[in-house]
């Protein structure tokens, strides 16, 4: 798990790592050169092998891992330092994120409605789409836009309570206000000066919000905001699983659907 610890050492870098007032020249070389451990153009996308068996993490996982790979080495390459493998166009890295992401922008999360992992997820699109070169940056928004784009359809007044993707466990939970997209979101409605809004559930993630440059679109917060028309929208997740289904309009909102199959 200490890929959680990698996306926030990539912020605190980013964020602060050129301003030597309030991060210590030192500091930063020893979050680059000992902290952020993942480099070079390999992806890994496997956990250690369990029983002889490979098996594929998880996608917040492999986000915030090759997130930090990538950061790591742009900021090794911006900095001077001209080893080919901190190189992420020549190691390959820029182009495996590039179609890992589009391919989430064409297919939506696995983990969908996950908690807590859509807001590890959303930290480390967060990251890629504020502080990598044109390409991740435009792929990483296209994820962020659509999967705030689902949460406006399938929200009311910043209450959410979606089918779950992983750990059944929590479907017992009927809080309105426990989805972690929900504190990210009140983060950026708060920016978009939205008043009195107080984050139950991940207040740690919402930070990530005003020290990056993403924000959802006029459309996406008026939505949120009000449900200008009535509306039904169906959201595919794939051959094998049942869409989620949101029909809403002003003042109401209907959910049903999101049966997943049960690999993951």
């Amino acid at each position: 798990d200490y890929d959680f610890t990698l996306a926030g050492l990539s912020l605190l870098l980013y964020a602060f790592g050129d301003q030597p007032d309030l991060l210590y020249p030192e500091t930063v070389d020893h979050i680059v050169d000992v902290l952020m451990t993942q480099e070079g153009g390999t992806p890994k996308i496997y956990t250690p092998r369990l029983l002889g068996f490979p098996l594929r993490d998880t996608e917040n996982h492999i986000l915030m891992t090759e997130g930090s790979r990538y950061l790591k080495n742009r900021w090794k390459a911006l900095h001077g330092n001209s080893d080919p493998k901190y190189d992420n166009v020549a190691n390959g890295l820029e182009a495996w994120l590039v179609a890992y992401l589009e391919g989430m922008a064409r297919a939506g999360f696995h983990e969908y409605n996950s908690r807590p992992y859509i807001g590890n997820t959303l930290t480390a699109l967060l990251n890629l789409e504020a502080f990598t070169g044109e390409p991740v940056r435009v792929a990483a928004r296209r994820v962020l836009d659509r999967a705030n784009w689902e949460y406006a359809v399938g929200s009311l007044s910043l209450r959410r309570f979606s089918p779950f993707r992983r750990q059944a466990r929590r479907s017992v939970d009927t809080d309105l206000d426990g989805d972690y997209h929900t504190g990210v979101m009140k983060a950026w409605m708060g920016l978009a000066g939205v008043d009195d809004l107080y984050i139950r559930k991940g207040e740690h993630q919402a930070l990530w919000v005003p020290l990056t440059s993403y924000r959802p679109s006029d459309a996406v917060v008026a939505w949120i905001q009000e449900k200008p028309a009535p509306y039904f929208v169906k959201v595919g997740h794939g051959h094998d699983g049942s869409p989620e289904i949101y029909s809403g309009g002003p003042g109401y909102l209907i959910t049903a659907g999101g049966v997943a199959d049960d690999w993951a």
